[in-house]
């Protein structure tokens, strides 16, 4: 009987941390455009390293929707939380998970965030739930103008891709974006 008593004990403190989070917590959602600045690839093979990029905004500037729909709250000076974050490209869009942290410092605004293990894409291509080791880091610093609009920059990596086991590829991009952050 006495085995059961820490599995206990650690249910009842997971319900109440569960019960409490409503009180500090809402809802959030932002949403804006990311635009690529510049598109790259980071690759290791064995010794062997090398990085290579091209300006995006040279060719085309290609704006991407961006949605994230969170639960948050404040941890002392920092804010966290989970959702979901999406692209949408008009004719199909793709969501995955996120967690994130996000520091207020004044008028600037650090956020980081990790994403992914799920992605969820619908459209007029089709619909479908793939899951798997991928996850998409991100971090971003904005300036607030106003009360709910951000501008600012961002680098965001694709981790988890293996193309070869003798070779390790880090596609990643750094972009400018705008949104609008709304709390409910």
């Amino acid at each position: 009987m006495n085995r059961f008593r820490p599995r206990l004990v650690v249910l009842i403190l997971a319900l109440a941390v569960f019960a409490a989070a409503p009180s500090f917590a809402q809802f959030r959602a932002d949403f804006g455009v990311l635009i690529p600045w510049r598109i790259g690839a980071a690759a290791q093979s064995g010794d062997e390293s090398a990085n290579d990029s091209f300006d995006v905004l040279q060719f085309a500037t290609l704006p991407f929707p961006e949605l994230m729909v969170s639960y948050s709250g404040k941890v002392g000076p920092i804010t966290v939380g989970g959702g979901l974050r999406g692209f949408s490209i008009i004719l199909q869009s793709l969501f995955w998970p996120v967690v994130y942290a996000e520091a207020e410092l004044g008028p600037a605004v650090v956020h980081l965030n990790l994403g992914g293990g799920a992605f969820w894409t619908f459209g007029v291509i089709g619909n479908a739930l793939e899951t798997g080791g991928i996850f998409i880091p991100d971090l971003s610093a904005y300036f607030k103008l106003g009360r709910s609009f951000r501008l600012g920059l961002g680098v965001a990596s694709i981790r988890g891709i293996d193309f070869d086991p003798e070779l390790t590829i880090t596609p990643w991009v750094f972009y400018i974006s705008g949104k609008f952050v709304t709390m409910f």
